[in-house]
């Protein structure tokens, strides 16, 4: 059953996998604070591939609303 699990483990190290609930959940509350009636996500994927995450999403922004685009805050952190 020990060996199943550490080969289950390091398989899923070597494929690229969706990231785990929680984290996907974590993600999906900070780009719900920064929906408003002029910005607008969808298309979430995440994956994780070894150590490394990635997230993909898709920003609508109508034209006449795009100024300043900045980066999301220091504490919209989402790694566990």
């Amino acid at each position: 059953r020990e060996a199943l699990s550490v080969l289950k483990s390091g398989i899923a190290d070597l494929l690229d996998v969706a990231l785990p609930e929680d984290q996907l959940a974590a993600i999906e509350s900070v780009l719900a604070r920064h929906r408003s009636e002029v910005v607008e996500f969808h298309g979430l994927r995440t994956r994780r591939s070894g150590p490394i995450s990635f997230v993909e999403v898709h920003v609508v922004v109508p034209a006449e609303e795009r100024r300043d685009i900045t980066r999301l805050n220091d504490d919209d952190d989402v790694r566990g």
